[in-house]
């Protein structure tokens, strides 16, 4: 119907189709141009749908003073679950 046929496809027709295929794969891959054009989509998109955080997050900063009163980072896993405990009691 639209003059393609298979019989008339050589087989080096098909190997050369599919070897350009894969070089072409690996190039957008290597180029990283999907990635790209993904951030690209993903960045207008948080700049056209607003959408104002929960009221109920909170940033926790480790300051100077915190290392200082609590000693040097990675705190113990005592100190976070303190800490959390300490959070979920403000709420």
């Amino acid at each position: 119907m639209f003059g393609f046929s298979l019989n008339r496809v050589s087989f080096n027709d098909l190997v050369s189709s599919a070897f350009i295929l894969i070089l072409l794969s690996f190039a957008i891959h290597a180029s990283s141009l999907f990635g790209r054009v993904d951030n690209l989509i993903f960045d207008i998109g948080q700049k056209l749908i607003k959408i104002a955080p929960p009221d109920d997050v909170v940033i926790v900063a480790i300051d100077q003073d915190s290392l200082s009163q609590l000693g040097r980072w990675p705190w113990s896993r005592q100190v976070h679950a303190n800490l959390l405990q300490h959070l979920a009691l403000e709420q």
